[in-house]
């Protein structure tokens, strides 16, 4: 009899390790390990501030001022963001959106690029030329371009903010117009999604993180009705790549406007006098020529 009840804790046993297992495997620590040790080495004050699952933030504190650094994991997406406070209070924040399966080696070098393009002052610049001239080595590396199978959703919605980071005079904007233009792109690349390609369930999955975006920069409750916010959008961007290029200056102010003036606004037609950036037409159709060639490539 004994010899059943041995079995039976050997099975209970073998469960309890590998739900621990498959939690660990879930576990931002695990998932995104390379990338934080190689985070460590930004500087040597670093320290952990807080911990879950899904989150870590990390926080650097010196003579030439302060830096959070956040990771947050959400469906196939880990978000970077990194907040800089330099020693004349000058605030300066920056934020990426990598594939969960990415590697994680050419993540690190495009946050220590873009860093050090802002020169902040916050870090030790020759302490990220090292770092960055590291990195590189690998990420030049042919052999280590390997494709990686992710959703197509996530994809799709990792191009769409590239493509936000590369719109001329993006910073700016604030939270809420970053968004638009991100809602823009994402609806841009799931209009040229064919039928076949499940286009239902891909939209579902892109708001799903556009929800995420909101979430997590608290600008959610800036929409009174989520839904019908997302209805009129989709049906107002949508028109405008159904339409030909040659649009009148009517419809780019109103899309500058949606961008830099009155974003999340509940009205379809905002008042308006002049477009502000002469450059805005050509800016934005230079976008989405950039991401249709995005898209093809990973037809």
């Amino acid at each position: 009899m004994w010899i059943f009840y041995l079995a039976g804790a050997v099975i209970i046993f073998g469960l309890l390790f590998y739900n621990f297992q498959q939690s660990k495997k879930k576990n931002i620590k695990y998932i995104y390990s390379e990338l934080i040790a190689l985070c460590q080495h930004i500087d040597k004050n670093i320290r952990l501030e807080h911990e879950s699952s899904d989150s870590l933030t990390f926080e650097i504190s010196n003579h030439r001022g302060s830096l959070l650094l956040v990771l947050t994991q959400f469906d196939g997406i880990l978000c970077v963001e990194i907040e800089r406070i330099n020693s004349e209070n000058i605030i300066d924040n920056q934020e990426w959106y990598f594939l969960e399966n990415e590697n994680q080696k050419k993540m690190f070098h495009q946050m220590v690029s873009d860093i050090i393009a802002t020169k902040s002052g916050v870090l030790k610049e020759i302490t990220l030329l090292k770092l960055e001239g590291i990195s590189s080595d690998f990420v030049n590396d042919p052999k280590n371009h390997l494709g990686v199978k992710n959703k197509r959703a996530q994809i799709l919605f990792c191009k769409a903010y590239d493509g936000v980071k590369k719109f001329p005079r993006y910073k700016y904007a604030n939270c809420e117009g970053r968004f638009e233009m991100l809602l823009f792109n994402c609806v841009l690349l799931i209009s040229k999604t064919p039928v076949g390609f499940k286009q239902q369930e891909q939209t579902t999955e892109i708001i799903s993180l556009l929800l995420f975006y909101l979430e997590k920069h608290q600008i959610i409750n800036h929409i009174k009705d989520i839904d019908l916010f997302f209805e009129s959008r989709f049906t107002a961007y949508q028109q405008q790549f159904a339409e030909n290029r040659d649009r009148t200056d009517q419809e780019w102010r109103q899309l500058f406007c949606l961008f830099f003036i009155k974003p999340l606004s509940s009205k379809e037609k905002v008042k308006y006098k002049e477009i502000e950036d002469v450059h805005f037409k050509n800016a934005v159709t230079k976008m989405i020529k950039n991401l249709e060639s995005d898209y093809n490539l990973i037809l």
